[in-house]
């Protein structure tokens, strides 16, 4: 491992010889050698004639322990607090780039603006174990240290969580790959937050490390309260995602979808996993609102609409994509025909396919929220039109999806209740 002590040093040697000290018996406690690389930033020179670079040379002298690095002393700012804060943070970052396992941070010699501004940097721009040093500058007498890093990485976790919690995941994945791993409830912040983000983007097969996430002890019983809600989704989803994956495998490729429907158990799977499909459309809509992208969000219910009415398709052995089967050996049609006959259905060609194959009639109510969903997607910027869609709106196509979804899949065996206790369980909790 490789350890580095910094202290800020005043108009006296102060605590520093022996707070290093206290870090070289640290140090001799573990099994193999290692040595402390110590840096040294001394003030400025005030009105008095006392020199602080005069004290730094001291406690240099003072301490000959072989397993001592000296780094070049530096000076810095002792009293304009703009002037002291860049360039701390500047020998912080390129301490940073030494890698040290550890770095312990003399918090007591210097001006407040010096030791502030020294604390500050390391918690924030060191990635690494965080120890402040505290000694009595007068009586020398050593008095506490604590891994302040631990205080940092439950805030970045905290942030993480936070910023997953308003919806934004992929931010929130890229904000956890700052967590170290030196902390297993961290690692498993890092790796969750990561998974989820991916099936945020209807990534089941990246999701699917969740399985593994859930069979970690802190996963089942975080000793962390605060990630209990994480632990407790990662639990749930992970149940889910390799029916879902394998599922979505199964339908991708129209070639495969005829020996597909011919299993015994494909309509089962559509009633139990392909249901699972369109509530978690829903379920991404409703992060979407909950992020504030109104527009994402009416995507997304519609895109939840269209999936119910393809899983009617598949229920009857139609395929979305290639609606017509393969004509049988001898009796291949020709150009124009087979043209024709294999274009892929739209969605309301997909509704009014199913709706003739079952001879259903589409209740009044149905066909309002169709319309209204239809053309304020249609109408969105990111489609056709113009449209800047606002909450409101995004609620209301939100709530008309829910109810063609929930008409939809009740006829392929998925009552309301039942689509709304789904929709319950693939929600996100941090």
């Amino acid at each position: 491992m490789k350890f580095a002590a910094v202290f800020t040093v005043g108009t006296s040697t102060g605590g520093a010889p022996a707070a290093i000290s206290e870090v070289l018996n640290q140090m001799n406690q573990l099994p193999e050698d290692h040595t402390l690389h110590v840096y040294l930033l001394h003030g400025e020179k005030g009105n008095d004639d006392k020199d602080p670079k005069k004290f730094a040379e001291e406690i240099k002298s003072q301490l000959t322990d072989s397993q001592i690095q000296w780094q070049p002393i530096r000076q810095v700012p002792s009293f304009d607090f703009e002037r002291t804060w860049p360039l701390m943070r500047k020998i912080i970052s390129e301490i940073a780039e030494a890698s040290y396992d550890y770095v312990y941070v003399g918090i007591t010699g210097g001006t407040n603006p010096m030791v502030a501004s020294l604390f500050h940097a390391a918690m924030t721009y060191l990635d690494t174990r965080v120890v402040p040093v505290y000694t009595q500058s007068q009586k020398t007498d050593w008095c506490a240290t604590f891994v302040a890093s631990e205080i940092r990485d439950r805030t970045k976790a905290e942030e993480v969580l936070k910023t997953a919690r308003s919806g934004q995941l992929q931010v929130a994945s890229r904000l956890a790959e700052h967590l170290p791993d030196n902390r297993p409830e961290w690692g498993f912040v890092r790796k969750a937050v990561s998974a989820l983000a991916s099936w945020d983007d209807f990534d089941y097969g990246s999701a699917s490390n969740l399985s593994q996430l859930a069979r970690k002890p802190e996963a089942c019983k975080p000793t962390n309260e605060m990630l209990a809600p994480l632990a407790e989704t990662v639990a749930r989803l992970a149940s889910l995602v390799k029916s879902m994956n394998d599922f979505i495998g199964a339908i991708r490729d129209p070639r495969r979808f005829s020996s597909n429907f011919a299993d015994p158990k494909f309509l089962d799977e559509i009633q139990n996993t392909g249901v699972l499909l369109v509530a978690d459309a829903l379920a991404n809509a409703q992060r979407r609102l909950t992020e504030g992208r109104y527009t994402d969000a009416v995507l997304r219910s519609y895109r939840a609409a269209e999936c119910a009415s393809q899983m009617c398709l598949f229920s009857i052995g139609v395929h979305p994509s290639r609606p017509d089967p393969d004509p049988p050996s001898g009796g291949q049609p020709s150009g124009e025909g087979l043209q024709e006959k294999t274009s892929p259905l739209s969605f309301w060609a997909g509704l009014k396919r199913f709706e003739d194959a079952k001879n259903l009639s589409r209740p009044e109510e149905i066909c309002n929220s169709l319309k209204k969903l239809s053309e304020m997607r249609n109408r969105s910027y990111l489609e056709h039109g113009y449209v800047r869609i606002n909450q409101k709106q995004a609620k209301r196509c939100y709530a008309d999806s829910q109810k063609i979804c929930a008409y939809l899949l009740g006829h392929v065996g998925c009552d309301s209740d039942r689509f709304m206790a789904l929709q319950k369980e693939l929600e996100m909790h941090f």
